[in-house]
């Protein structure tokens, strides 16, 4: 009940789902949509992901919503949710615990209902028909998070919600997904001191627009557009040089309508 209102309400289109072409993008759009409905949501910085994944702090006017701006694209998708349910519930509340199997039955309850806003059984199971599909393995699991634009971990969980795999299957794949991220991760590093990471550039634009409040992205491009703010103001707010101010404009205009 709680998913199908969440869809409903802040209007998450399936298809438009699929056709976002990456789960970064998917993130802008399901930020953006929440927050047309008054939300405030903003990424928070110099805290350890294992500290605190996304904070919910309802208040009757705004309420707010904090993402860890260090995580990636699927997990801060998944962590709005999760924290809009708090939100929907009249909670305050920080959240490190996304993990399907809490100790504690309102973050289980929280993670559930993401999940199925996140990948709706109803889509799950269509997709399966659609395709056939009947043994599942780590590919297919990654096709299927590719589809929904989301993490394979929310993949897993939905199958076994979806009573697709046993207990000890779940626990098996997570398991793999787990040593296949930290290995890597430790690979990246490793590339990175050795410097054959050549291929790695960071994207300030992209950095500063995902960490920053939909809202707070359209103010500063209609202020800047109407002249209200100089190049030197966007830059200072968003933290970035000057140079980057045109491809912030570029980008920003595609999708804050």
């Amino acid at each position: 009940m709680y998913a199908e209102c969440i869809r409903r309400f802040f209007d998450f289109d399936l298809n438009r789902q699929y056709k976002c072409p990456s789960p970064r993008q998917f993130y802008l759009y399901a930020r953006k949509q929440i927050e047309a409905k008054g939300l405030f949501l903003h990424c928070f910085s110099d805290v350890p992901v294992e500290t605190a994944r996304g904070i919910a702090i309802y208040d009757e006017d705004t309420p707010i919503i904090g993402v860890n701006e260090k995580d990636r694209p699927p997990a801060k998708t998944f962590t709005i949710i999760h924290e809009l349910v708090h939100i929907l519930k009249r909670q305050s509340a920080m959240c490190n615990d996304m993990t399907a199997f809490s100790a504690q039955q309102e973050e289980v309850f929280c993670n559930a209902v993401a999940g199925e806003v996140l990948v709706p059984a109803a889509a799950l199971k269509a997709y399966f028909q659609a395709h056939n599909l009947t043994d599942i393995s780590l590919d297919s699991i990654k096709t299927i998070a590719d589809k929904f634009s989301i993490s394979r971990e929310v993949i897993v969980r939905r199958l076994f919600d979806t009573a697709r795999f046993s207990k000890d299957e779940y626990d098996t794949f997570t398991n793999e997904l787990q040593a296949s991220f930290e290995a890597e991760r430790e690979a990246s590093k490793i590339a990175q001191a050795e410097g054959r990471e050549d291929s790695y550039r960071r994207n300030m634009t992209r950095e500063a627009i995902d960490k920053t409040s939909s809202s707070m992205c359209k103010i500063l491009l209609l202020g800047f557009g109407e002249g209200y703010f100089t190049k030197q103001d966007v830059s200072g707010l968003l933290g970035i040089k000057e140079k980057y101010i045109p491809k912030f404009v570029t980008e920003v205009s595609k999708w804050i309508r």
